[in-house]
C-alpha cells in the first residue's frame, strides 16, 4: 500500500490550491511556494505576490526520483 500511496497522484491538472508565495522563481514573474510535504509550487504569476497567500490552478506535476514539483498559474493570471 506504501508503494501504491506514493505513486498517487499528488494533484491534477485543472484542481485549484492556495499556496504562500515564499520567494522568486528562476523565470520572471514566477513565485515559488511549498506544500506541507515541502513538495516545491512553482507558481507562474506569484513573483508580484511574495509573502502573501494565493489562489492558484494547477497546470502539471512533474515527478523526479528525489521530488515532485507542482507548475501552476496564478488565478486571475493568463
Amino acid at each position: 500500500h506504501a508503494l501504491s500511496n506514493a505513486l498517487k497522484p499528488l494533484m491534477q491538472a485543472g484542481e485549484q490550491l492556495s499556496i504562500r508565495i515564499q520567494r522568486p522563481g528562476k523565470e520572471p514573474r514566477q513565485g515559488v511556494g511549498y506544500l506541507d510535504d515541502r513538495t516545491m509550487v512553482v507558481c507562474i504569476g506569484g513573483g508580484d505576490y511574495i509573502g502573501e497567500v494565493v489562489d492558484a490552478q494547477v497546470l502539471s506535476v512533474k515527478h523526479t526520483s528525489s521530488e515532485r514539483m507542482i507548475f501552476c498559474n496564478a488565478l486571475g493570471e493568463e
